[in-house]
């Protein structure tokens, strides 16, 4: 694999980064803006020590899957508190693991508090200064967090709002592929659950070319994300995250209303026609629809 890198910006301006990289819908890695959040300086054992008691469900599926369908036939979902968390993934730490991973937890609608953890990155989201604070509030998901060990996946996807994700601790690894290249990501895939409908089942960091010839020759941009950075991916931006050490990581996601739906316009299309297809019994008719390996 052949890998471009993405674009690094140094403490940019919010006017720059907005006329530059949102409005232009191009991914960009932000340096300089969250390296002195006090999240930043959060390790899975000070979360353990104060917070440990906090119930939490963590993701873990086969040690084999590494495309797709697997993880869609053995994804599981498992009840514990943050202590026994942490504990399992220090366990799970030589060899990488993927088996113990906490995905998308929803940390300030549990501890409030958290809130003042994380610095605004509203200068950079691109709205009007005359939009009340009400409606931002309304536009803007709670923030999630992720933690694991090294060797947590998440296969390659993409994001229907716009994405801010913020490196908390640790290292991970993006692989970043151009929406227009959707259709060599066999985009959208008959044998995935609606749930999954924006997902490939393409591994661009371990191409099997045999199943999926179409990926072949399509562009991949690499980017190593450390403590502090904030990665932009724009909506529909495909991506696939990769940890490289033990990591904790927080994603920020937003709507521009006009821009976002635009972006996503043939997401929606596409997820519309699969629900009504579904809802009139006619399911079995994806396949012709849509594109398989």
């Amino acid at each position: 694999m052949h890998a471009e890198k993405l674009d690094v910006l140094s403490k940019p301006t919010p006017s720059f980064f907005v006329r530059e990289y949102l409005r232009k819908g191009r991914p960009a890695l932000l340096r300089g803006v969250a390296d002195t959040w006090p999240a930043a300086a959060w390790t899975p054992e000070y979360l353990a020590d104060r917070f440990g008691g906090l119930d939490v469900k963590y993701e873990t599926w086969t040690e084999a899957a590494d495309d797709l369908f697997e993880f869609q036939a053995t994804q599981k979902h498992t009840a514990t508190t943050l202590r026994e968390f942490v504990g399992l993934m220090r366990g799970a730490e030589s060899p990488a693991s993927r088996r113990v991973y906490l995905t998308a937890f929803e940390l300030c609608r549990a501890l409030p508090q958290f809130r003042q953890a994380f610095g605004s990155l509203d200068p950079y989201m691109g709205w009007s200064r005359l939009m009340p604070q009400a409606v931002r509030e309304r536009l803007r998901v709670e923030p999630y967090l992720w933690m694991g060990p090294a060797g947590t996946l998440s296969m390659l996807h993409f994001d229907r709002l716009h994405n801010f994700f913020v490196q908390l601790h640790g290292t991970k690894r993006f692989l970043h592929i151009d929406p227009k290249y959707s259709e060599r990501l066999y985009y959208p895939h008959a044998r995935l659950q609606t749930g999954l409908l924006h997902w490939s089942p393409v591994n661009p960091a371990q191409p099997d070319y045999q199943r999926f010839p179409r990926f072949r020759g399509v562009p991949v941009i690499e980017t190593i994300v450390e403590r502090g950075d904030v990665l932009f991916t724009p909506p529909r931006w495909w991506h696939y995250v990769e940890s490289l050490t033990p990591s904790i990581s927080a994603n920020f996601f937003w709507m521009l209303p006009l821009r976002t739906t635009w972006a996503i316009r043939e997401y929606l299309y596409v997820l519309g026609r699969r629900r009504a297809l579904e809802a009139a019994g006619l399911a079995r008719v994806l396949p012709a629809l849509e594109s398989t390996a």
